[in-house]
């Protein structure tokens, strides 16, 4: 990697955002808490994440509007809705229209989540500074 990739995590369940933290940090990625989507927001507002890990269901502002607030101050950032109720259609589709990068279904295995995050985050910090080239000019 050529610089640490920085992650928020959002949900409002500590335990959980410990676990996972502690897990990345060791995996040597920057990792910031939010316990709720107000605080997400801001935080996204003040400083560049590379991802955001957030649970769909919070008190308060819910993962949706969330991911739609992180969006608005930082689009430039990946994001993945967390979510342990695989009966939450609407609310899925929701995230998906409001341009989520991936849904994750809790309880996932912590290697293959670190490792999808890897893949995710790698293209953000090899390629951030190369220049944009635009295909549509170009018959294939």
């Amino acid at each position: 990697m050529n610089k640490k990739v920085s992650i928020l995590i959002v949900d409002d369940d500590a335990s959980m955002c410990e676990t996972l933290s502690d897990i990345l940090e060791d995996k040597g990625y920057s990792v910031v808490i939010a316990k709720d989507g107000l605080m997400a927001v801001t935080e996204a507002g003040r400083r560049r994440f590379d991802l955001a890990l957030i649970d769909i269901m919070m008190p308060g502002i819910n993962g949706v509007e969330t991911l739609q607030g992180i969006k608005m101050v930082a689009p430039e950032t990946k994001t993945m809705i967390m979510t342990g109720h695989s009966a939450m259609e609407a609310p899925i589709y929701e995230a998906l229209t409001a341009g989520v990068d991936r849904v994750l279904f809790k309880p996932f295995n912590v290697e293959g989540l670190v490792e999808l995050i890897s893949r995710e985050t790698e293209a953000t910090t090899d390629y951030v500074d190369m220049p944009a080239v635009d295909f549509t000019k170009y018959q294939i």
